[in-house]
């Protein structure tokens, strides 16, 4: 048992940090939370945007094929997704790609995955042509770059940090005690709790490096905030941390290995070590409105009664304020 081995390690060797909690958590090839088959989904913890409306991936795929058109049809584009879940928004956005043959047969799509089970997943839903590879930093380079990077950032690991009144910093970190089980040391008000993702800021470096050699866009989506009122060497202030067990929200304690651990993205430090890129950044219900998710909607509708009330109730909770349409982010970010 993952939280078994825990115990011992912190008796051990002392407290470990929250970045490491989480990698062993999410991680762990034996344990871990992504080594479990069904995490996405109705019948897993979390369910993502591809998977509530097949119009979610079609937008997406429409903009990349706009944008394309937009270059003057350049002869070769390298497609990559980072976290690729099941596959689903890849399938959606390739059975869009092909009804533009002439975009779609200068397309080389990479999955950047680390999975082996979530693969497998990919492997059954999209065949093996797609190609695997388990780092952006690996994949080839290309003259063209479409990135597409869904519910990809939130699940990469976070520091947390304390800030003293001196405005000193210690790191957060996890210990064990029979009396207390699991807890945070030191122990603070969320006002002084600091978070980075050295992990998310690496890849966005590669992001920004392979934008700025060549043409291509990338689009970032994910849950999160522009909050820009943090200190210079760290992220926001706040704790954001979560854990989410079959649907509903549970301490970060609980189901080890078996929730889903995740945190609030922060655009506004993204957008800052993507400077000086082209870039915006909307609420996910704009991006999908002003590109048409509502009228490839009612299309859908039309043809298929049995599913009309579904596909509208999926856009609704795409789009709505009240639901992921304000709380969801997209960054678009053009060389």
């Amino acid at each position: 048992m993952i939280e078994h081995r825990l115990k011992k390690h912190i008796e051990t060797y002392g407290g470990i940090t929250v970045r490491e909690y989480q990698d062993v958590l999410l991680f762990d090839p034996t344990d871990g939370y992504y080594a479990n088959s069904k995490v996405i989904g109705k019948s897993g913890d979390f369910i993502t945007s591809p998977e509530i409306s097949q119009a979610f991936g079609e937008v997406v795929a429409l903009y990349f094929v706009n944008q394309w058109y937009q270059m003057d049809c350049p002869p070769e584009v390298l497609l990559i997704e980072l976290g690729p879940g099941r596959g689903t928004l890849m399938l959606d956005m390739i059975r869009t790609f092909k009804q533009f043959p002439d975009f779609w047969n200068v397309v080389c799509v990479y999955l950047v995955e680390v999975c082996p089970s979530l693969m497998q997943q990919q492997i059954d839903c999209l065949g093996n042509d797609i190609k695997h590879v388990s780092s952006l930093a690996i994949v080839p380079e290309a003259d063209v770059q479409f990135i597409v990077a869904n519910e990809f950032f939130d699940a990469l690991p976070v520091e947390q940090f304390v800030c003293s009144n001196a405005n000193e910093t210690r790191e957060r970190v996890i210990h064990y005690s029979e009396k207390d089980g699991f807890y945070f040391e030191p122990h603070t008000d969320e006002e002084y709790i600091i978070e980075k993702s050295a992990s998310s800021m690496i890849i966005i470096d590669e992001i920004k490096r392979r934008l700025s050699n060549g043409a291509g866009m990338a689009l970032i989506i994910d849950y999160g905030d522009t909050h820009e009122t943090t200190p210079d060497n760290f992220q926001r202030v706040g704790d954001t941390l979560q854990a989410v067990y079959q649907h509903q929200r549970v301490s970060v304690f609980d189901c080890m290995g078996k929730a889903d651990l995740s945190h609030h993205v922060d655009f506004g430090t993204f957008q800052k070590a993507l400077a000086p890129l082209r870039m915006e950044c909307m609420t996910q219900g704009t991006f999908l409105i002003q590109n048409g998710i509502n009228e490839r909607t009612d299309y859908l509708a039309k043809r298929d009664n049995r599913i009309a009330a579904a596909l509208r109730t999926g856009a609704a909770r795409l789009t709505a304020p009240s639901a992921m349409g304000s709380l969801f982010k997209i960054l678009i970010v053009n060389s």
